[in-house]
């Protein structure tokens, strides 16, 4: 059971998303609900540990293991969600690894199916990120931050 709690017009998630890069490329998903682009990544379930959520998430929608898991942020996050009609109240544990993408991901953009739902995935360059409807926008600024530590993020849309 996923980590998602709903009363009235209001809701809880926690999910965690992974900052997966190929050379100077980022892979960034979007599906049918909607057109702006996210990091791949998932909710988390009751009782799962978040390194074993993103573990999952990423054999589940890319079909591939992750290697070379590391932690980055955690960021909050408040908008409104068409998709469960309801004000939403995010927390999101990013994470970055490696994949070894196989042959299907080394097109720019591909799609895959999970629980029969279409995930589309592009590899967009690093440089382009400012330029696309990319969410949650706070993100951005912290994908290419180096150095150790754990730090937190936080963003409410109006």
């Amino acid at each position: 059971m996923d980590i998602f709690f709903k009363k009235d017009d209001n809701a809880f998630k926690m999910r965690t998303a992974c900052i997966i890069k190929w050379g100077n490329k980022i892979l960034l998903a979007y599906d049918d609900s909607n057109s702006y682009r996210y990091l791949p990544g998932g909710k988390v379930e009751f009782g799962e540990k978040i390194f074993d959520a993103i573990k999952r998430e990423i054999k589940e929608e890319l079909k591939v293991d992750l290697k070379e898991l590391k932690e980055k942020f955690i960021d909050e996050t408040f908008y409104f969600s068409k998709f469960s009609n309801s004000n939403v109240h995010e927390v999101c544990f990013y994470f970055e690894g490696k994949i070894e993408p196989i042959e299907q991901m080394q097109n720019s953009k591909f799609t895959l199916v999970e629980n029969g739902r279409n995930l589309y995935f592009e590899w967009v360059n690093i440089e382009d990120l400012n330029n696309i409807d990319f969410r949650p926008k706070n993100v951005l600024k912290h994908i290419n931050r180096s150095g150790s530590g754990l730090f937190f993020t936080s963003q409410k849309d109006n």
